[in-house]
């Protein structure tokens, strides 16, 4: 598995550590945001897009803004 770690700012200003790595079990196109643990798990395409924009902070967060949000539950079932 490879694996970014990016900080963010929420609405009220708070730090949020987002963990942003692949996994082997999703579509290569298939990305999410499992926002109740804070880890972005990507496809193998999704995660060639990502790190194309690796520093890029505006078009890192664009990309994260277009990532569907999802809760544990969600993935697991």
């Amino acid at each position: 598995m490879q694996r970014h770690t990016l900080t963010i700012s929420d609405a009220e200003g708070c730090l949020i550590d987002l963990h942003i790595c692949t996994h082997a079990s999703l579509a290569a196109t298939d990305g999410f945001w499992v926002t109740d643990v804070n880890y972005v798990l990507l496809g193998s395409e999704r995660w060639a897009e990502w790190n194309e924009l690796y520093g890029h902070n505006d078009k890192q967060t664009n990309f994260l803004s277009k990532v569907k949000r999802v809760s544990t539950t969600e993935v697991l079932t």
